[in-house]
């Protein structure tokens, strides 16, 4: 052999080693990538980081790797056509930018302190009846009293028993 033919065959190990990076970078992007979508999905469509917006590099950076491994010979055919598939996905349906960020969140604000207004006001409504229910069943309770009194005083007055109702327990 000469030494050229020697030079063009790496060693197993060294095949192994960068095998096992380039995995490593796949494995990590991906997880990367699956966070991300959870992300989103948690926050309602928008992306809590990088002021809202997804691409390779914020991609990369939640992988913990440098950008510029998506651009070698190993990568750029596969894994970053892999990666600007995720983020043209994803940016389809996110609502990204400072300003639409904002709103969005504003708006979902407002939203939920409006609900939160309407059960509140509910509720007082709701202890208001109560209140006058309780009133209104005291009236009531001294009524029914006052026709127990009249009808002890009539069975005493005439030979007719009236069966008065039983006392009712406080």
């Amino acid at each position: 052999m000469s030494t050229t033919e020697m030079k063009q065959v790496p060693p197993d190990g060294l095949i192994a080693s960068a095998k096992g990076r380039t995995n490593d970078f796949v494995a990590r992007l991906e997880e990367a990538m699956r966070r991300i979508e959870m992300e989103i999905e948690q926050n309602d469509g928008v992306y809590p980081l990088n002021k809202g917006r997804v691409n390779q590099a914020e991609v990369c950076r939640r992988a913990g790797k440098n950008k510029r491994t998506l651009q070698t010979s190993i990568h750029k055919d596969t894994t970053k056509k892999r990666v600007d598939e995720f983020v043209g996905r994803v940016s389809a349906g996110l609502v990204s930018g400072r300003k639409s960020v904002r709103k969005a969140v504003t708006e979902r604000a407002d939203y939920w302190k409006a609900e939160h207004n309407k059960i509140a006001d509910n509720y007082h409504l709701m202890k208001l009846e109560q209140i006058e229910d309780r009133r209104r069943i005291a009236e009531l309770e001294k009524e029914v009293r006052k026709l127990v009194v009249q009808i002890e005083v009539m069975n005493n007055a005439s030979s007719v028993r009236v069966r008065s109702l039983p006392k009712r327990k406080e």
